[in-house]
């Protein structure tokens, strides 16, 4: 077993990578916790055996938008057995809710724009569709 103290530095705040981070602990079935720092990074700490906690290196150095992953620093140590699960530490209530809804209001305008350009495709053909059609 071991424990590793991990500092995510990029774009990692207000972007849903904390969620992200709790879903590929706990499928990995990691123990630990995550939370937002002061400097905008995020810490993870998190136990388990060292060949998971590779495998979670590998799956949480995340550059997708809006998540960007630019620095992992890892620090190992001996665990410590202080968590029973994986989860999050949360901040200042209104930070959080705050951070929540404009982490909404962008996944809903990325689905707005995947929803034009199939608009815009799907009209596009129709209009082919149509030409073709009454032109025969």
């Amino acid at each position: 077993m071991e424990r590793a103290t991990i500092i995510a530095e990029g774009r990692v705040q207000g972007v849903g990578y904390r969620d992200f981070i709790d879903r590929a602990a706990v499928e990995l079935g990691l123990k630990g916790q995550v939370k937002n720092l002061q400097n905008k990074s995020v810490e993870i700490v998190c136990e388990g055996e060292k060949e998971t906690i590779e495998k979670f290196l590998k799956a949480i150095k995340i550059e997708k938008y809006p998540i960007k992953v630019s620095i992992l620093k890892v620090e190992y140590s001996r665990p410590t057995g202080e968590f029973q699960e994986f989860t999050f530490v949360f901040g200042n209530k209104d930070d959080e809710t705050f951070e929540r809804l404009c982490l909404g209001a962008l996944y809903l305008q990325e689905i707005r724009q995947s929803v034009d350009g199939v608009s815009s495709t799907l009209s596009s053909k129709l209009d082919s569709v149509s030409s073709t059609l009454s032109s025969k």
